[in-house]
Formats: structure tokens, C-alpha cells, sequence
């Protein structure tokens, strides 16, 4: 993809967040009602998407809907979410856009990431 078609999306997607939270790209911030397993999992995930020189935003909310995603991935359109439990997965499942939505399972070490196909 081109830089100019990347900035672009980039842009379209930071316009789905509220106004607050378009400006904090590639920050990681930390909500205080995480787990320090919950905020070591997004560090991780962010450290990454550093690595793929991918933009992002943390703890983002949108505005269309009740929804504050982990981590949001500009360049992707995709929401990374880190669950505690299998019990709040299948609780917020239904606000999670499907197919655009991976969620890491702190509840199962054995499984890395599972891509949300509403459960």
C-alpha cells in the first residue's frame, strides 16, 4: 500500500473515535481497572504493532458506539481486545464488530489469539 492510501485510511479511522482519543496515537495508556496481566498483555501487543511500524490507539473510544477497545488498529481496522474470562467474552461478545475483532484470552495460556466470529 501506498504512503499516501495508508495515511489516508489511517485518517478515515481515526474519524470513527471520539475527538479525545484521535490524538493519542501509538500511546499505550493504562485504565486503572485492568489487571497487570490485562495492561503486560497490551504492552506486548503494542510492542508489536511497533515493530510492523503500525499506528494505533489504546483504550479507544468509538463514537457510534458503547465500545472501548483495548487496542485499536488504524492501519487494519481492527480491534484488539484482551479478555480476562470466558464469562466477560461471551457477556460483550455482541459489541464487537465481527471478523474485525481478535481477542487474546488471558483466561487460556494455551490460546494465543482467537478472531471473534460472535462466539
Amino acid at each position: 500500500m501506498k504512503q499516501e492510501e495508508l495515511r489516508k485510511k489511517r485518517n478515515d479511522n481515526r474519524r470513527k473515535l471520539v475527538e479525545k482519543d484521535r490524538k493519542k496515537t501509538n500511546v499505550v495508556d493504562i485504565h486503572p481497572q485492568n489487571t497487570k496481566a490485562h495492561e503486560k498483555k497490551k504492552f506486548e501487543l503494542c510492542w508489536q504493532l511497533e515493530q510492523e511500524n503500525k499506528k494505533y490507539v489504546t483504550e479507544a473510544r468509538f463514537k457510534d458506539k458503547d465500545l472501548r477497545a483495548d487496542i485499536y488498529v488504524l492501519d487494519d481496522d481492527e480491534i484488539l481486545e484482551i479478555e480476562s474470562s470466558q464469562y466477560e467474552l461471551e457477556d460483550r461478545k455482541n459489541l464487537y464488530p465481527e471478523h474485525r475483532t481478535w481477542v487474546y484470552p488471558l483466561w487460556d495460556e494455551n490460546r494465543e489469539v482467537v478472531r471473534l466470529h460472535n462466539l
